[in-house]
């Protein structure tokens, strides 16, 4: 059995939703507002007898937009100032901190350097060496997975990280 409130809701919830659309700005916050009423009236204890149950509708909504653009203008602030606090500036001008296309190029050599540097390692030291460094398992878990010492894993890490810096060296 539907209460007088939910009732008043349901025949005006076409002009709710114009008088929030026009509040907000947009339909999707005009109906996640109006939804929010709706589970409001259905969870809430609220009196049994409301005197306007259409004028309090039309002031939860009103509320409710108002508290929506409350939050939206604090995220907008709050986003506003991280970005103050984490761009770098020159004579008050943001540096565009995206990499260069050359930068990039070199970073990709960088990397296929390093690639090639753990590719020319022993079958048994690379494997240690990506589970370890690359996967991010303890050398304890390594050791227990491949049934050999903790002494051993060490022993080829070490070997690789000289390999590879050898490598890297070189070219």
């Amino acid at each position: 059995m539907r209460t007088l409130l939910e009732a008043t809701y349901i025949c005006e919830k076409s002009n709710l939703l114009r008088l929030l659309r026009a509040r907000t700005g947009n339909d999707e916050d005009a109906e996640d507002i109006a939804q929010n009423i709706w589970l409001k009236i259905q969870r809430s204890s609220l009196p049994a007898q409301i005197e306007n149950p259409k004028g309090f509708i039309v002031r939860m909504a009103m509320n409710m937009a108002t508290d929506h653009h409350r939050a939206a203008r604090n995220r907008l602030r709050l986003n506003e100032s991280w970005v103050e606090t984490h761009t770098m500036t020159i004579a008050e001008q943001p540096i565009d901190e995206t990499p260069s296309p050359e930068a990039c190029l070199m970073a990709k050599a960088q990397f296929d350097v390093v690639v090639a540097a753990i590719d020319q390692l022993p079958n048994r030291a690379r494997q240690i060496f990506i589970l370890h460094k690359i996967e991010g398992f303890s050398q304890v878990h390594v050791a227990a997975d491949l049934g050999i010492s903790l002494s051993a894993v060490e022993k080829h890490i070490a070997a690789a990280l000289a390999k590879i810096a050898t490598f890297i060296g070189e070219h």
